[in-house]
């Protein structure tokens, strides 16, 4: 078990786990002895050295003559060639450009990064591109949009066989060569060293971390339950490590083993995001230390070095994008590890508890397609990977497992033109892609595999010929109901088959409960998409096709995390991961962690409010006050950015609207109006963080600003009494929970919130920020049965009838077009917690709460629990012949104050109370 520093949340105390069997994690000599310090917890002092894989291991790609060239004239790069034959074997282009490019080959689009805004050109790039050649005249073409002030410009080469094409003066003008980086290395590295323990041991302690990951093991068995470790961050400003304290670790030789993969670290394969020219990249390396304190008061470290052997590794290829190339029979001696340069980011202890196999399931169903494939079919849309015990192979036999979230009408991975049939995005000229491939472009994978067999989410088997051995990926992870596996002599049996189900190992401290069917599916999908989308240490989007920690989703769904799970850990290290990105001038990305790819996209304060949302969410909740001090400052330059660059006429018209509106565009709220209210709510933040602080005078420009915020947005979108901007459902609510509608109108703005629901026959016209905040503004003025009815509607569009076709998380798209397990939209789960239960925080960390339920008639019952710093507490309601019955439980330290239809205010103390024709007994 995982030593996970200091608990930050609530006691401040260092937890210590065990395991159970003997854990350590490898070393070279050892130093000399001496007395062990009483202080355990004292700074670590790192004598270990990084080590990676030996420089014969990764030799570098090969240019050959080619030459950098521009071209004043022209942004178009042209080479025409001829073949006799197309080569049976890899087909490499490898290329750079100063800037943004799209790469076809004859005619067929090869690799486009033209949309983006970060790029880094001293990475090569490279592809197998021989299913785009043909026999007879071929054609190449770059075309690459400048940098400001520059020519375009480029350099590549393509092998075809024993021919070799390259840019030369042919293409354009040779200009001076530029350095560029890329090497072959295609393992995950693997190192090993026996070692001696010379006594009996009181207490040994490992420190230890690897990028991307690692998995440490003694003697063949896995070192504790974590994987995916580290949790990922900009490894120029921190790196993760992981302590462990070591029970049974007995006299005499030991063999140890680190396995580094690729991960974040050093992504290899193209997709839209630049991972794979993020400035951190490199490849892998880990440190490891190792302190023994024998029972006799002696101490020896034991640390990394250059002495480790580096192994043939059980994983051939991984790419957290792609997958994983197994082959758990690889065995023999590589050479040795080297020293290397330590990630520029600092060494810090991970505190959040880590990613592990939280459960597993078996599959629903197993058949059989007409060409021979074999499809399982899971119960649950899931983030993880699928374990395998295979049988009945031949030595060397590949075994491909291609995972997705739907299928086509013949059975496989949904891939035809048309998406609104099977969910994909559409054909490419080279052949059809799957919705989940959309921003997946090129693997590297080729090296160890043939290209014909790589796609996003694919992991293949290299089989030792030996019945038993297991197919499990190890540095991947994959989104998922649906594996296809092809390669099989025989059908695969149940029984050696089950789904690893990933996430960040948090509790969940919340449950609710209600008498509609529809409504609790609904609460279990939103559970299951938060968990599948906060899979390794920071909230993503969708567990397959991006993999992003996008902010604005993170934000949504920030007040149901609150009540449904103790995530506290988790949200404070991606609260730093922001910190971390976040440039001097304030300006912070739209995903993070981040390549650089984010900054001014057009994110706006939409997404941006997630820092000042979340902080503010783990303090009401928590009572976390530490979040608000990583964060104070962080919040402040981005406010001041914010005014600084995009505050005009005292509102702001930058970044992303109401995503995902199911209506037409010219319907959804006026951009300049919905991100001004996130302006105003951020800069609301900001000042109530300074006072809770004790840095009231400081918050007060903040206050201004929002205050000057809100009037102008009440001088430009007030229509007409109570009505603002479009009058649609998104602005009328947006209106009511900003309070941008004063309080003598707000009854007029809740009746054409009503009336625009009335003119949709009650469902929801609404995208991401309308979800958000129209079930709370109809709360607010006494309609949640409208907010309710318009969430259970079984008709499109409502969440309700994603359900009809088997959903088991929530979508992306209101029509399922999109990703079918994403978190956006889980923003009702805190509504239902907060107004069908009524349990809502008062004083932070619930100290003094609100107990409001708002009992409506197309419910029986509601039933819902809240573990808070002080205690669970808990809220019901239920019919009883005539009569509502209403239960609550109040933790020691606390006061509730309880708000009941017909009754007037009550405070009520700790215990168990229950109200029957407004009589109270405490149980």
């Amino acid at each position: 078990m995982q030593i996970g520093g200091l608990d930050r949340n609530r006691k401040g105390m260092m937890v210590r786990m065990r395991i159970a069997f003997a854990v350590v994690v490898l070393a070279g000599t050892a130093v000399s002895a001496e007395r062990l310090s009483a202080d355990a917890t004292r700074p670590l002092d790192w004598q270990a050295k990084w080590i990676g894989a030996a420089a014969a291991t990764r030799p570098p790609i090969d240019m050959g003559e080619a030459k950098w060239i521009d071209n004043a004239e022209t942004n178009v790069f042209r080479k025409t060639f001829e073949l006799d034959v197309v080569p049976t074997g890899v087909c490499e282009l490898a290329f750079t450009s100063r800037d943004s490019f799209k790469v076809s080959l004859n005619g067929l689009p090869v690799a486009d990064t033209y949309w983006e805004h970060f790029h880094d050109w001293s990475w090569l790039r490279t592809l197998d591109v021989r299913k785009f050649l043909r026999c007879g005249t071929n054609e190449l073409v770059f075309v690459v949009k400048p940098l400001p002030g520059e020519n375009p410009s480029l350099v590549a080469r393509l092998d075809c066989g024993p021919r070799r094409i390259v840019s030369d003066g042919t293409w354009g003008r040779v200009i001076d060569g530029f350095s560029v980086r890329g090497w072959r290395e295609t393992e995950a590295p693997m190192f090993a060293k026996a070692f001696e323990v010379k006594g009996r041991v009181r207490r040994a302690t490992l420190h230890v971390t690897g990028v991307g990951f690692y998995e440490a093991r003694m003697d063949g068995e896995k070192i504790g339950d974590k994987v995916l470790d580290p949790a990922p961050t900009d490894y120029t400003k921190r790196v993760l490590y992981s302590t462990y304290e070591l029970d049974g670790l007995t006299p005499g030789r030991h063999e140890l083993s680190l396995l580094l993969g690729h991960g974040w670290y050093d992504q290899r394969s193209l997709s839209v995001w630049n991972f794979d020219s993020a400035p951190w990249r490199d490849f892998p390396r880990g440190i490891a230390q190792l302190e023994i304190e024998y029972e006799d008061g002696m101490r020896e470290s034991v640390v990394t070095d250059r002495t480790w052997r580096q192994v043939r590794s059980p994983v051939r290829y991984d790419d957290i994008r792609e997958g994983e190339i197994v082959e758990p029979s690889a065995s023999g001696e590589v050479g040795y590890a080297e020293e290397v340069p330590p990630p520029a980011g600092r060494l810090v202890p991970e505190t959040q508890p880590g990613a592990r196999v939280v459960r597993t399931l078996r599959p629903e169903s197993i058949r059989r397609t007409a060409d021979g494939a074999w499809i399982v079919t899971f119960p649950e849309n899931i983030a993880g990977w699928m374990r395998m015990r295979m049988k009945g192979l031949g030595r060397g036999q590949v075994v491909s497992f291609t995972y997705d979230e739907r299928l086509s009408a013949d059975g496989s991975p949904a891939a035809s033109a048309d998406w609104r049939k099977d969910g994909v995005w559409g054909a490419r000229d080279d052949g059809a892609k799957r919705m989940i491939d959309i921003f997946f472009v090129s693997s590297r994978s080729y090296e160890v595999l043939p290209m014909s067999d790589a796609a996003l989410q694919r992991d293949r088997f290299i089989s030792g010929g030996r019945d038993g051995e297991v197919y499990e990926p190890r540095f991947v992870y994959h989104g998922f109901r649906y594996v296809v596996i092809r390669g099989m002599n025989a059908a695969p049996d149940v029984a050696d088959i089950e789904a690893c189900v990933v996430s960040t190992d948090f509790a969940e401290t919340g449950s609710f409960d209600c008498s509609d069917a529809v409504f609790n599916r609904l609460m279990a999908n939103a559970a299951r998409s938060y968990r599948g989308n906060f899979v390794d240490g920071f909230p993503t989007d969708c567990p397959h096709r991006e993999k992003n920690g996008w902010t604005g989703d993170a934000s949504m769904a920030s007040e149901f995390a609150q009540y449904q799970f103790d995530n506290t850990a988790g949200y404070e290290k991606w609260l730093v991961d922001i910190c971390d990105a976040q440039r001097a001038t304030g300006e912070i990305p739209c995903i993070v962690p981040t390549s650089g790819w984010g900054y001014r996209w057009g994110n706006g304060p939409g997404w941006d409010s997630a820092l000042p949302v979340i902080a503010w969410d783990l303090y009401r909740h928590k009572g976390d006050v530490l979040a608000l001090k990583d964060c104070e400052q962080a919040i402040r330059r981005l406010c001041d950015f914010t005014a600084k660059e995009h505050l005009r006429g005292g509102l702001v018209d930058w970044g992303i609207g109401d995503h995902a509106y199911c209506g037409p565009a010219e319907k959804a709220v006026t951009r300049e109006f919905a991100v001004s209210c996130f302006a105003m709510r951020a800069n609301e933040i900001a000042a109530q963080t300074a006072e809770a602080l004790g840095h009231a005078e400081e918050g007060a420009r903040f206050l201004k600003r929002a205050e000057d915020i809100r009037r102008a947005l009440r001088l430009k979108y007030r229509r007409e009494t109570g009505v603002f901007d479009n009058g649609g459902q998104t602005a009328q609510a947006m209106a009511l929970s900003f309070g941008i509608a004063e309080e003598n109108e707000r009854t007029a703005t809740g009746e054409a919130l009503v009336r625009a629901l009335g003119e949709k026959d009650d469902h929801l016209d609404v995208g991401v920020y309308g979800m958000r905040f129209v079930p709370e503004a109809l709360s607010s003025i006494g309609r949640t049965d409208l907010a309710f009815k318009a969430l259970t509607q079984t008709t499109y569009p409502s969440p309700a009838c994603w359900l009809r076709d088997g959903s088991t998380t929530l979508w992306e798209s209101w029509n399922g077009d999109a990703s079918r397990n994403h978190i956006m939209f889980g923003s009702f789960g805190g509504w239902a917690y907060a107004h069908l239960a009524g349990i809502r925080p008062i004083e932070p960390g619930y100290r003094r709460f609100m107990l409001a339920p708002e009992p409506i008639e197309a419910l029986t019952h509601v039933t819902a629990t809240v573990e808070t710093p002080f205690g669970k507490v808990a809220s019901a309601w239920k019919r009883a012949k005539d009569a509502l019955v209403y239960s609550f439980e109040v933790p020691a330290g606390t006061t509730a104050e309880v708000r009941i239809p017909g009754a007037s205010p009550v405070d009520l103390g700790p215990g168990s109370w229950t109200c029957e024709n407004g009589i109270w007994e405490r149980q």
